[in-house]
């Protein structure tokens, strides 16, 4: 019987970015890309998601107060997520609850070994 790989929702709206980290984290996990709020809700509403990747630029300015939304509620609150972001906005993503903040680009061994980290907590 295999074991199920934990579930990441993905929040990126560049495609090459979504494929970089698609090739990179899908032979161990489970990835959800998700483009919008609606998608993200929808994917959080029907699947157990161990960890949330949000990039907040290109038309995902939602992304902070979804954030804000998903650590006010109780079976969400400890879900780790990661930012990976061309802003630099480390200090109010951490404020709000964030796990982690990388600055892009991000080498997608790198988002995967904060994964694993975060995971394995």
């Amino acid at each position: 019987m295999s074991q199920e790989k934990p579930a990441l929702l993905l929040v990126e709206n560049d495609p090459l970015s979504l494929m970089l980290y698609d090739r990179e984290l899908n032979p161990y996990y489970s990835i959800i890309p998700c483009k919008n709020e609606a998608d993200a809700w929808l994917a959080l509403g029907n699947k157990k998601i161990s960890l949330i990747i949000l990039e907040p630029a290109n038309g995902n300015d939602w992304v902070w107060g979804f954030l804000k939304q998903i650590k006010a509620i109780e079976d969400m609150v400890n879900i780790p997520v990661i930012f990976c972001s061309v802003l630099d906005e480390k200090k109010k993503a951490l404020q709000q609850g964030a796990s982690a903040y990388l600055i892009k680009p991000v080498y997608a061994n790198v988002l995967r070994q904060h994964v694993q980290e975060f995971l394995e907590k």
